[in-house]
């Protein structure tokens, strides 16, 4: 009679790869999450949205954009994030 010896790894491996399968498949089937506003939710966000475009037209109408200081905080702001 041969008797062949079994390697512990093979025995350890097998039950790892059957429980990474699970792992995956589990990660593959869950849902993801999701939000739904309100309609009164989503007209305060449009109401928001406007009130805050309207600001920033106002700004632009001034000339608030070209002003000096606002410049060169743009111009800083452009040089610190391309020499990153």
């Amino acid at each position: 009679m041969d008797i062949t010896k079994v390697a512990q790894a093979q025995i350890l491996q097998e039950p790892l790869r059957v429980k990474q399968e699970k792992e995956r498949e589990e990660l593959n089937g869950k849902k993801e999450d999701s939000v739904t506003l309100s309609p009164e939710a989503l007209e305060r966000f449009k109401a928001d949205e406007i009130k805050r475009t309207e600001a920033i037209q106002q700004r632009i109408d001034s000339g608030f954009y070209l002003s000096k200081e606002v410049t060169e905080k743009v111009a800083d702001e452009m040089l610190r994030k391309f020499s990153q």
